[in-house]
């Protein structure tokens, strides 16, 4: 899904993953809540050793180029030199995962909203994989 993000992901790191995660956003919009609950329920039943290597092959396809263009942008020198694209794309992807288990679960929760309280902690991260960050630094 991510591809052409991969093959042409600009010059800010910020945006181009902001833009790969609006691609996974506006695919799980497409899906209804109820079969999204479904499916991951059904993932954790005993037997469902497809579904569930399904569903990770999914996670992993995303933590992949994530951690791809993360690498990228350490390379053009955009990132904070000695960056750990393995850890900041686990980040990434744990932050989405959070509030992705959020809109599945509160049926008022938006995709809209999701999207603006995913993009505030990417920011946040961002801030500090850039280095013009002094959170948490005294």
């Amino acid at each position: 899904m991510g591809k052409a993000i991969l093959a042409y992901p600009g010059a800010d790191p910020r945006s181009a993953v902001e833009r790969l995660f609006d691609i996974y956003f506006d695919h799980l919009a497409a899906w209804d809540r109820d079969l999204l609950r479904e499916v991951i329920s059904a993932s954790f039943q005993p037997g469902a050793a497809d579904l569930t290597a399904e569903l990770v092959r999914l996670d992993t396809r995303l933590l992949d180029q994530t951690r791809a263009l993360l690498l990228h942008f350490v390379a053009a020198g955009e990132l904070r030199p000695g960056t750990s694209a393995e850890d900041a794309s686990l980040l990434l992807y744990s932050i989405l995962g959070t509030h992705l288990l959020m809109y599945i679960s509160l049926e008022g929760f938006p995709i809209a909203d999701l999207k603006r309280q995913v993009n505030r902690q990417i920011d946040l991260a961002f801030a500090g994989l850039s280095g013009t960050s002094t959170f948490g630094h005294q």
